[in-house]
């Protein structure tokens, strides 16, 4: 992208700020691990409890949004370090815009269970909210430091966020790894069917299908107008 380009641009101008930032990536790292610590306590803590060790194996497929943030950060550790993977931060790039966009979906879409308590508790969720919007960035910033891939490691990347939604939804019915509670609703350790779910469990697979696709399609792009400029596709982005 040219330089004018970007100062049009102002919010992906400051996502390669950031990224190029090391006080402010330390910051951005610093809060991703408190705020994603406190997800896996408070949030899913009973849940991993409720699930019982005797079911270790589905642990990785529960915490989404605290494992994606957490992903983050190692990831941008990893580069500063010199050890990553494209494809790896490719799918730790989807999934934080995944489930960033899915969690404001399940609150605006159940918004009477969330918001339609007492003032303290919408403003809490109002919170909530807030922080998932922003971890979509987090997965724009991976996504703009990415190499051209090509089309193995994107359907491996599907593939991968496809298992997550199959644990999510589809996988036993003998405990809860839908990842969310409803209040004023059973309980959050009440198992719910698919059907119960409504529109949830096809948004979040059309999310797999989307972000996938968008990454092939900007990819290819990407990859025609390096090749008609005489530079080599393969030439990795700078690092952030």
């Amino acid at each position: 992208m040219k330089q004018n380009q970007l100062a049009e641009n102002w919010f992906l101008g400051f996502i390669d700020w950031a990224a190029r930032t090391r006080w402010m990536m330390a910051l951005v790292i610093l809060t991703c691990l408190g705020v994603g610590g406190w997800g896996f306590y408070a949030y899913y803590g009973p849940q991993f409890e409720w699930i019982g060790t005797a079911n270790w194996f589905v642990f990785p497929f529960v915490p989404d949004c605290p494992l994606f943030v957490y992903l983050f950060a190692f990831v941008v550790i990893g580069k500063y370090v010199g050890v990553e993977s494209p494809t790896f931060t490719a799918f730790v790039a989807l999934g934080n815009i995944k489930y960033g966009v899915w969690t404001v979906f399940v609150l605006l879409y159940y918004f009477d269970n969330f918001f339609g308590g007492a003032g303290a508790e919408a403003w809490f969720r109002g919170v909530i909210l807030a922080l998932h919007v922003g971890m979509v960035p987090l997965g724009i910033l991976l996504w703009r430091s990415l190499p051209s891939l090509r089309p193995v490691p994107i359907a491996a990347v599907l593939g991968a966020l496809l298992v997550y939604d199959y644990f999510d939804y589809f996988f036993t019915l003998d405990y809860q790894v839908y990842p969310v509670g409803l209040p004023n609703h059973r309980s959050v350790y009440a198992p719910y069917t698919w059907q119960e779910l409504g529109l949830v469990p096809w948004f979040t697979i059309a999310e797999s299908f989307l972000l996938a696709g968008g990454l092939y399609v900007l990819n290819a792009t990407t990859s025609r107008r390096v090749i008609e400029r005489g530079v080599p596709a393969a030439t990795p982005a700078p690092r952030p």
